[in-house]
């Protein structure tokens, strides 16, 4: 997929509209469709709360970028009342990949339609880009090159990648019980998912019997992965299952880098189940909020981060 300025700026101000929002719930996650090969869910009203996303403003990193960014300054009102982007970005949003890895897809809430086409303007504008609004098949769109953004009552769509103008019509045209959620093994995994899960097509065979995963298995049709951030820990859990003796051989060196990385870092305990695996990495015990501390840790220690935060 090509890098579009103008989508950056959205999909940007979209993010940045998290930090001071609130409340949740979908089920547009059934648009998803029937073939998609990897699907992500993103609890965003649980990371806000979590996260304390409200506060971010408060952070050196999130200061020092409001004041030397003179574009971030002319959307400060949407980060201030982040209704005002009309996408409900507090309920849960789903990204999926289909056409082997070539087609990417978002979903999320939409909140108001001329909220949103206002914005879709003046992001246009700050950019210098030209955006037409079309409509077809009761829902309306933007075309920017090989990217669609799209929305009608409820919801939310971009596509982008190969074929993503088909695939596009093909998602606002699901109906209920024929897209991904007619999949068994997906049900499962909805009925699973945390703060943030993924369902990854394509790996089962490279996870099964490979070096230190000798005798693993996937419990399912597709990998499984839940991350959850609880009080003092970050839960990773999966559907993999293995020899317990093999927990010790993958601990070691994960344990090695987190211990150089993160000095919030207390221990970390690795669980065999009978349907999976599951580690927990523990925190110091000042950090009851794990992501909050986390996100603080990297703030304040950002050179050390490598520029990721």
């Amino acid at each position: 997929m090509r890098k579009i300025n103008l989508l950056q700026y959205i999909v940007i101000a979209i993010i940045l509209g998290l930090f001071g929002a609130c409340s949740g719930g979908s089920t547009y996650v059934e648009m998803i469709p029937a073939n998609a090969e990897t699907v992500i869910s993103i609890d965003a009203k649980a990371l806000i709360q979590k996260g304390q996303l409200d506060k971010l403003s408060e952070l050196t990193s999130i200061k020092e970028k409001m004041e030397g960014d003179e574009k971030a300054k002319k959307f400060e009102e949407y980060m201030n009342d982040p209704r005002k982007m009309g996408v409900d970005i507090t309920k849960e949003m789903y990204v999926f990949i289909l056409n082997n890895n070539k087609t990417v897809g978002y979903l999320a809430a939409l909140g108001s339609a001329s909220d949103l086409e206002a914005f879709l303007k003046k992001i246009a504008e700050e950019a210098k880009k030209e955006i037409k609004i079309e409509e077809k098949d009761g829902y309306k769109y933007v075309a920017i090159e090989e990217n669609f953004l799209a929305w009608k009552k409820g919801v939310f769509v971009v596509v982008g990648g190969n074929d993503a103008e088909a695939t596009l019509a093909k998602v606002m045209k699901t109906e209920a019980g024929k897209g991904i959620t007619s999949n068994a093994d997906f049900k499962k995994f909805l009925g699973n998912k945390k703060d943030v899960s993924a369902w990854i097509g394509g790996v089962k065979a490279m996870i099964e019997g490979q070096g230190a995963m000798a005798e693993a298995k996937v419990n399912g049709d597709k990998l499984h992965v839940h991350l959850n951030f609880a009080k003092g820990e970050v839960i990773l859990s999966s559907n993999i299952s293995f020899k317990t003796e093999v927990a010790d051989e993958l601990k070691k060196p994960f344990e090695g880098q987190i211990k150089q990385m993160v000095t919030l870092y207390k221990g970390i305990e690795f669980e065999v189940t009978g349907s999976g695996s599951v580690i927990k990495l523990l925190l110091s015990n000042d950090s009851d909020n794990s992501l909050y501390a986390i996100i603080k840790y990297a703030d304040e220690n950002k050179d050390k981060m490598n520029g990721m935060f």
